[in-house]
């Protein structure tokens, strides 16, 4: 578990990396879905027991 937990974390900061990355080129609605995408899977990961099935369609946005 503390492997998922760790490799979780890693992925969360390389997508925080990613979205804080999206240039001023790609649609103010765009960024702005990215970011609550983000916001929503790190709180939904923070859960004791999270919703993977939320969690994955959060990734697909």
């Amino acid at each position: 578990m503390e492997a998922e937990a760790q490799q979780r974390n890693g992925q969360l900061e390389e997508l925080k990396r990613l979205v804080s990355a999206i240039p001023d080129s790609v649609p103010p609605a765009v960024r702005t879905e990215a970011a609550s995408a983000l916001e929503r899977l790190e709180s939904e990961w923070a859960k004791l027991v999270p919703d993977k099935l939320l969690a994955k369609g959060c990734l697909r946005c």
